[in-house]
């Protein structure tokens, strides 16, 4: 990657995280708590604006939203599990002793 490109990615970058700082936020809780690597954003809504490939829906969904405001504990226990270290694995999910 050029610097004109890395620069040109660090500004969507930034955009981005202003245009969708709910979305932003929960990305943030679960990359710190499954790895940088093991987390990507394929669609979000936020604010009457758009970003990605919204998929088909399935029968039964909950928005993020919806779990936001009324899962107070789910999102109480991600900011727990997320505040612990994890183990060095390839597969950091196996490797918790919390699940």
């Amino acid at each position: 990657m050029s610097i004109c490109e890395s620069k040109k990615t660090e500004t969507a970058r930034v955009d981005n995280r202003s245009a969708f700082p709910n979305a932003a936020s929960i990305m943030d809780l679960f990359r710190k708590a499954f790895g940088d690597d093991q987390v990507k954003l394929l669609y979000a809504e936020e604010g009457g604006r758009t970003i990605g490939k919204q998929l088909p829906r399935p029968k039964q969904f909950v928005t993020v939203e919806k779990w936001l405001n009324g899962s107070r504990l789910i999102k109480e226990e991600m900011v727990r599990r997320a505040a612990k270290p994890m183990l060095p694995s390839s597969n950091k999910l196996a490797q918790r002793k919390d699940y």
